[in-house]
């Protein structure tokens, strides 16, 4: 997700994304629980701090189609707002894979 719901707060959210969801995360309105297609609003490239790999990023999950999901994943968090706020991932994060 990239430059979704506006300037609101995130709390207690749990997000999944789904290639085949019904909908984009909200442009500039709150986030709420639920299951979204990956969502990027801005046009403008995302610059992330090292050590997060460079761009490009995909902007769908069919980018991992045919790629050996064994490994190693990590997750890059990174509120580029600019407002200061602060923030963590409660409880941890989780991956799912699902194969055909």
């Amino acid at each position: 997700m990239s430059d979704a719901g506006g300037n609101d707060d995130l709390t207690n959210v749990d997000l999944t994304f789904d290639q085949s969801a019904a909908s984009t995360l909200p442009n500039s309105s709150q986030i709420v629980a639920g299951t979204y297609l990956p969502s990027n609003f801005s046009n403008d490239p995302d610059v992330f701090p090292n050590p997060v790999p460079a761009e490009p990023y995909g902007n769908t999950l069919d980018v991992f189609n045919g790629t050996d999901a064994n490994g190693i994943w990590s997750l890059y968090v990174f509120d580029d707002n600019g407002n200061g706020d602060l923030g963590s991932i409660a409880n941890g994060w989780s991956l799912t894979i699902q194969t055909v």
